[in-house]
């Protein structure tokens, strides 16, 4: 899997660990991981330069917060982006339950 993706002229740096943990996002943070809501439209505007090897990664948005209803109540957490059901880069949301993440989850820094 690549550690760095160029999408519409910006670079980003992966950032990801093999734990499944709150780890994953605060090791992002100190790295200055800070993408937001602006990085997300970008990489939702020119998705189809997204790599194929990293079609199956859920991008997590630490400085873009998402909340959503469970049928349980609403929970706060990061927004993501990940391939919907459409096939299409879709904006969603995860949030860390018993502090764990799914395994291809990775934060984005942006480098350029």
């Amino acid at each position: 899997m690549a550690d760095q993706m160029t999408i519409g002229c910006r670079t980003y740096e992966i950032i990801g660990t093999a734990r499944y943990s709150d780890d994953v996002v605060e090791q992002a943070l100190k790295a200055g991981a800070s993408c937001g809501e602006d990085d997300g439209n970008h990489i939702l505007e020119f998705q189809d330069q997204i790599p194929a090897d990293l079609e199956d990664i859920i991008f997590v948005f630490p400085s873009w917060p998402n909340t959503y209803y469970t049928g349980w109540g609403y929970c706060n957490g990061y927004s993501t982006i990940s391939r919907g059901d459409s096939g299409r880069f879709e904006r969603g949301c995860i949030q860390s339950r018993h502090g764990c993440f799914p395994p291809l989850t990775r934060v984005l820094r942006r480098i350029h």
